[in-house]
């Protein structure tokens, strides 16, 4: 699926039923993982475009609020309006000025212009004074009936109307940490592993326990909105979208019989919040969560029992120091050459890969993959790790 050029954007959308697009804003440099969700939920051929972002074709405005209720890998989901290069603000609103909004925003509908951006930009207000300058309706900043957002990352801007607000914040994480790994990341390295139902996962460092619960929740096709049906508002944008179309879509959701999923750690207070956490979630009973440090790991699996490991290991910090982060690693590994089977994976998320490698080779583990991605604007890394 060609990109349209970058200067041009779509004219009356809504009129040409072959041409309407939507777009999903995601993990950066983590879009090809978000490409296969969004793929699987609406039987489609999305394109991974990069800065973010996945776009995809769309039959009808149905899909968007079907993705935006299923989905884990999307910030936001998106109907597309248009993308553009800019150079200066001058630049973004003139280009901005050729999308066509007026199938959405109605006299009888009021709008607002957001601007989400993940570089720098000379003014957030600015842009969105910009281009709500040249929308022709009525405004209403705190509850608008169609939300328009612009997202920027560094010389692009995508414009869409917003139809799932703000997916990344997971209203189950109550118990948390200042460090803790955002959901969709989560779920996209459980992803890059290849996750898949009745698959053994590991995350031996549970934390506040965000990728067994975006496991578990994967698994059973429970909707990580399903407590929160009220927050989406798709009856403003179009007709015929209710609670009762969203709980059509929870008959497919289905909870396991067996674990499968296991998240440990030997920090109690990071067991006790993720046990929580994931009964908030509503899936308690489908994740094994236990006060379990990482050389008891052989007592607790069969030799090679485990598919997959999925984690965000303690690496050097204030609370960590060098020598420790180490004889971590070395522990890990050690016992990730027992409970995986030989065809499974490790899958590490990390700000530094400093010594990684080094350890995983001395226990007959061999790189993969290295997939730098970012949380917000902080850069991390992705390592996977296969038996050698």
């Amino acid at each position: 699926m060609a990109s349209l050029p970058l200067n041009r954007v779509f004219i009356n959308p809504l009129k040409s039923r072959n041409s309407m697009y939507g777009f999903t804003i995601v993990p950066r440099k983590l879009e090809p993982q978000a490409k296969t969700e969004v793929d699987s939920i609406l039987n489609t051929t999305s394109e991974p475009i990069g800065d973010g972002v996945v776009k995809f074709p769309i039959k009808d405005l149905k899909e968007l609020c079907k993705l935006s209720y299923l989905s884990q890998s999307a910030y936001r989901v998106l109907f597309y309006l248009g993308e553009f290069k800019f150079k200066n603000l001058k630049d973004l609103e003139e280009k901005a000025k050729e999308i066509d909004f007026s199938e959405f925003v109605k006299p009888n509908k009021t709008f607002a212009v957001r601007c989400k951006h993940v570089t720098e930009v000379p003014s957030s207000r600015e842009i969105e004074h910009l281009i709500g300058s040249h929308i022709n309706g009525k405004v209403n900043l705190d509850k608008p009936d169609i939300p328009i957002l612009a997202y920027i990352c560094e010389d692009r801007c995508y414009i869409g109307v917003d139809f799932s607000g703000d997916l990344g914040r997971r209203e189950y994480r109550i118990f948390t940490h200042s460090s803790a790994m955002a959901g969709p990341v989560a779920f996209c390295l459980n992803v890059l592993a290849g996750f898949k139902k009745g698959d053994t996962l590991l995350d031996p460092f549970v934390g506040c326990g965000t990728i067994p619960i975006e496991a578990a929740l994967h698994a059973s096709k429970f909707s990580v909105n399903h407590f929160q049906k009220d927050k989406f508002k798709f009856s403003k944008i179009i007709d015929g979208v209710d609670e009762d179309f969203l709980e059509n879509l929870d008959k497919e959701s289905k909870l396991p019989e067996k674990q499968t999923i296991f998240g440990y750690d030997h920090l109690l207070r990071h067991v006790t919040a993720a046990k929580k956490n994931a009964k908030i979630a509503g899936i308690l009973k489908t994740v094994y969560i236990s006060k379990v440090s990482t050389e008891w790991l052989d007592a607790k699996f069969k030799k090679g029992q485990v598919d997959m490991i999925v984690t965000d290991p303690p690496q050097v910090s204030r609370q960590v120091n060098p020598k420790d982060a180490e004889k971590i690693l070395d522990e890990f590994f050690y016992q990730c050459a027992y409970v995986l089977n030989k065809d499974g994976c490790v899958v590490l998320s990390l700000h530094s890969t400093d010594k990684v490698v080094e350890k995983a080779e001395k226990h007959n583990f061999k790189l993969e993959l290295k997939q730098e991605y970012y949380q917000g604007k902080q850069k991390h890394f992705a390592l996977k790790f296969k038996k050698s």
